[in-house]
């Protein structure tokens, strides 16, 4: 696989890294609609480019951001939907990297309205997020060690 392409924002920063095969979403500050919907847009390109095959699963860091704006909830509900309806996501574990007690209830908040709970998780380290996505296959792979 190529290295893909990167999102820079202000508000956001996106990479795959090829090395540990993880897509990387870093927050900043307040998080939109907009900036929701060109997340997804990018993710979409990338399983468009390259597929799903390589990706061991995704890491959204929420720790630097300061408010999320009203609409990014409805946003990611609805390219969230879009996004599992277009693609098998199911093998697809997803760590949620948050701080403090505001950035886990609106992202406690996303969870509830998107699909797929079971393979998302709220972390509070970058340790956990890595550790919940080698988990996530070490378990997978017990309970289907042929497939």
């Amino acid at each position: 696989m190529t290295q893909p392409e990167r999102l820079e924002l202000d508000a956001v920063s996106g990479v795959y890294d090829t090395e540990h095969q993880i897509l990387c979403v870093t927050y900043r500050g307040y998080v939109t609609a907009d900036i929701t919907n060109r997340v997804y847009t990018w993710m979409k390109r990338l399983i468009e480019a390259h597929g799903l095959s390589s990706v061991q699963g995704s890491i959204f860091d929420f720790r630097e951001v300061t408010n999320f704006v009203v609409g990014n909830l409805s946003a990611t509900q609805i390219n969230s939907h879009q996004l599992n309806n277009q693609y098998d996501l199911g093998n697809h574990p997803v760590a949620l990297l948050v701080s403090s007690i505001y950035q886990r209830a609106m992202v406690k908040a996303t969870l509830n309205v998107t699909p797929q709970q079971e393979r998302k998780r709220l972390v509070h380290s970058l340790e956990g997020a890595w550790a919940f996505i080698q988990d996530w296959h070490t378990q997978a792979q017990e309970a289907n060690p042929w497939g």
